[in-house]
């Protein structure tokens, strides 16, 4: 069966369990106390750091990620209530990660806490030795508690990381909830409308679209007619090195001028592929 670690928050000292021994107590078989077993924990591996291999958190961005686009690819909606129930479950889980983090935090603040006082102590009793003893002597209890203290940080320093990406999916999640909410029908006929309505949308932009193309077209060739006259000059005629100047501003300025119209195309055909997928 698989084991747990976790820290003692009376010494500090590092204890297996089974994990269907999460949550309830136990004798601690370092200091024999009485212990709670937290739901979630971190082991760690040799450095004190948590071990990568059983992190117990799962990726929920990837969860999150595949709802927003299962929500873009609804047929008008038409799914909609099982979509809310995915999320809705998904919300469940990510509240439910969180209240973990909660819970693997509390016994490490007070390992931290104890061990704290144990390294206070322990530079007493050292201070308290004589002059001689402190010469000879070495730190190597302060030494061990300090690196006990280290590596509990970098397990709180984990959970934090993750405590803050859950939250953040949570908001998102709950952005997602609350657009499906405005948006879907709740009916045949509110279905009717809102397909009549996308329908309505997509002509509108592909009109756009056309008037964009034809900015575009016309632009070249405004820019070829007056590159056909640069260099033109009443009182002198032709001059070679005046029309090379002036086709490069003209160049300069069709390139400035079909920027945002190429920007704007671009856009409008994404907001059209969009679209195309609701009414599917």
């Amino acid at each position: 069966m698989s084991k747990m670690n976790f820290l003692c928050p009376e010494c500090g000292g590092n204890v297996a369990v089974d994990r269907n021994g999460l949550g309830f107590e136990l004798a601690c078989p370092h200091c024999a106390k009485t212990i709670p077993v937290p739901w979630e924990t971190i082991p760690t591996n040799a450095t004190g750091s948590p071990a990568a291999s059983s992190l117990p958190f799962r990726n929920y961005r990837s969860q999150v990620d595949e709802l927003a686009r299962a929500l873009m690819e609804l047929c008008a909606y038409t799914a909609v209530k099982e979509w809310n129930l995915k999320a809705k479950q998904e919300q469940d889980r990510i509240n439910q990660a969180t209240h973990s983090a909660d819970s693997a935090l509390t016994p490490l603040d007070e390992t931290m806490t104890n061990l704290f006082r144990q390294l206070d102590a322990a530079r007493f009793e050292f201070k308290q030795q004589s002059f001689l003893k402190r010469i000879a002597g070495d730190h190597t209890k302060e030494k061990e508690i300090e690196a006990r203290l280290a590596g509990i940080q970098n397990q709180r320093t984990y959970i934090e990381a993750e405590k803050s990406r859950l939250q953040e999916m949570s908001f998102r999640l709950q952005e997602l909830v609350d657009c499906a909410a405005r948006s879907a029908p709740k009916s045949p006929a509110e279905k009717a409308v809102l397909i009549k309505k996308l329908h309505q949308e997509k002509k509108d932009l592909a009109a756009k679209k056309r008037e964009t193309m034809m900015a575009m077209a016309a632009i070249p060739q405004d820019a070829r007619k007056q590159s056909a006259n640069a260099g033109e000059s009443f009182f002198i005629g032709y001059d070679p090195e005046a029309a090379a100047s002036q086709r490069r501003g003209i160049r300069r300025a069709k390139e400035t001028a079909l920027a945002p119209l190429e920007s704007g195309k671009a856009t409008l055909e994404q907001q059209l592929i969009n679209i195309e997928k609701r009414l599917l």
